[in-house]
């Protein structure tokens, strides 16, 4: 399991570029303001070019699961505060509700035990 760094603290539209997978992304997270809430705004594969589009953030739901992507595994946001709601708030991105990447055996065991299908 890797923990993606989120940078929500400079700005509510960031771009960062990093290796998951093998794979090297572009992942561009923004902040709705109007209905409160993050959605990856792009993903893209920089060998391949894959892009996908403006897929909003939810708690313990594989991001990128309804799509094609190069990625065995999956990216998820977990709860890692427990002081926390389960709305992933402006500021609880990055800090408390956290982004990670399953590789495709954690994710395997992730919805084993989650009963996701």
């Amino acid at each position: 399991m890797l923990k993606i760094a989120t940078f929500q603290n400079l700005t509510s539209d960031f771009t960062e570029r990093v290796k998951i997978g093998g794979i090297e992304v572009s992942l561009r997270f923004a902040w709705n303001t109007k209905s409160e809430y993050w959605i990856l705004n792009e993903y893209k594969e920089i060998e391949s070019g894959i892009i996908i589009n403006a897929v909003k953030m939810v708690l313990n739901y594989p991001v990128l699961y309804q799509f094609s992507t190069n990625l065995k595994g999956q990216l998820t946001i977990f709860l890692q505060d427990s002081s926390l709601s389960t709305d992933i708030t402006y500021e609880s991105f990055g800090n408390g509700h956290n982004l990670f990447y399953l590789e495709e055996e954690e994710f395997e065991l992730w919805k084993e035990a989650n009963g996701f299908q």
